[in-house]
C-alpha cells in the first residue's frame, strides 16, 4: 500500500459541490514530504531517526551555557552601561506614568510599579559592578575553588572588597523585580477576565 495517496476536496465555487479526487501527492507535491520524487518510504524512515537522534543528542548531550557574557573591548562595556541607563530612564517614566494616571490604585498595576523600582535598583547595582571590574579596573576576581573566589583591588581595601562582594549579588534585586511583574500582569489578567464575566 502506497501511504502517499491522499484523498483531495475540492470546493467547486460555482457549483457549490464538493469533488472528491485521489492523487499522489509525493509525486505531485515531494516538498511536503522532503523527499524527492519517486523514492520510497526507506528514505523517510530514515531521515525521521536522522532527526529524532539528532534531537535526542542535543538535549541529552548538551554543550555548556555560561552564565555570564564577555565584553569584547571597552566599547561592548560602554555599549552595555548606555543600555542600563536608558533601562532606568524607561523604568522612571513607567513609574511617573503610573502614577500621573492614578492606575496604582489597583494592585496588579502597583505590582509592576514596584517591579519598575526594582529594576531601577538592579540596574544602578549593575552599573557600578560594571564600573568596577570593566571599566576602571579597581576590582580582579579569581577562582580558586569551586565554591570559592578572591577578590583582590587596587588599593587592599577591604570595605571596597566587601561593597563589590554585596553588590554582585544582584539577583537579590533582579529576582523580586521579575517576581513582582509577573504577579502584576496575573493580577491584571484576573482583574480583566472578572470584568468581562461581569459584563
Amino acid at each position: 500500500m502506497n501511504l502517499s495517496w491522499a484523498v483531495i476536496g475540492q470546493l467547486d465555487y460555482f457549483g457549490g459541490h464538493l469533488h472528491l479526487d485521489t492523487i499522489d501527492i509525493e509525486s505531485k507535491y515531494p516538498c511536503m514530504f522532503g523527499l524527492k520524487s519517486g523514492s520510497n518510504m526507506k528514505t523517510s524512515v530514515t531521515s525521521t531517526i536522522f532527526i529524532l537522534s539528532s534531537l535526542a543528542w542535543t538535549l541529552l548531550i548538551p554543550g555548556n551555557a555560561l552564565a555570564t557574557q564577555g565584553h569584547g573591548g571597552i566599547e561592548g562595556v560602554y555599549a552595555h552601561q548606555f543600555a542600563h541607563l536608558f533601562f532606568i530612564i524607561s523604568m522612571g517614566i513607567l513609574i511617573y506614568w503610573l502614577r500621573e494616571r492614578k492606575l496604582v490604585r489597583e494592585t496588579g498595576w502597583r505590582f509592576i510599579q514596584y517591579a519598575a523600582l526594582f529594576f531601577i535598583l538592579w540596574n544602578i547595582d549593575t552599573i557600578i559592578v560594571h564600573a568596577l571590574d570593566d571599566q576602571i579596573r579597581i576590582i580582579q576576581t579569581q577562582s580558586v575553588g569551586t565554591w570559592q573566589i578572591r577578590i583582590d583591588d587596587a588599593y587592599s581595601n577591604d570595605f571596597i572588597k566587601l561593597f563589590y562582594y554585596f553588590a554582585k549579588l544582584d539577583h537579590l534585586l533582579c529576582v523580586p523585580a521579575l517576581v513582582l511583574f509577573y504577579l502584576g500582569l496575573k493580577r491584571l489578567k484576573e482583574t480583566s477576565a472578572g470584568d468581562s464575566k461581569t459584563s
